[in-house]
């Protein structure tokens, strides 16, 4: 143990950072994505899936998706450039006449 709270320590020992119960540093225990607000389109004519359309934060990017309903639409998702996102649906576009 050194004498000097100044001296280096070697690699792997943290400079008093809390510790898991595996003996792992602990910095962060919560991931946030960031929040984007996305349309969802209703399956219209033969087509079976819904269309969810969104502008990504990182790449500033329109970003095209396809969920098989509209429960599974929210949520963390991976964008096609690579990023994660928290999907919010924002509007829901429908066929007319549809309830």
């Amino acid at each position: 143990m050194p004498t000097n709270e100044t001296e280096a320590r070697p690699p792997g020992q943290g400079a008093g950072l809390p510790k898991d119960a595996h003996g792992s540093d602990v910095t962060t225990s919560i991931r946030r994505y960031p929040a984007v607000y996305a349309s969802l389109y209703a399956p219209a004519g033969r087509r079976r899936m819904w269309w969810l359309t969104l502008r990504c934060p990182h790449c500033r990017a329109g970003h095209f998706g396809r969920v098989p309903s509209e429960a599974a639409a929210g949520g963390v998702r991976r964008t096609p450039c690579g990023r994660r996102v928290w999907v919010v649906v924002a509007r829901v576009y429908r066929p007319e006449g549809a309830q």
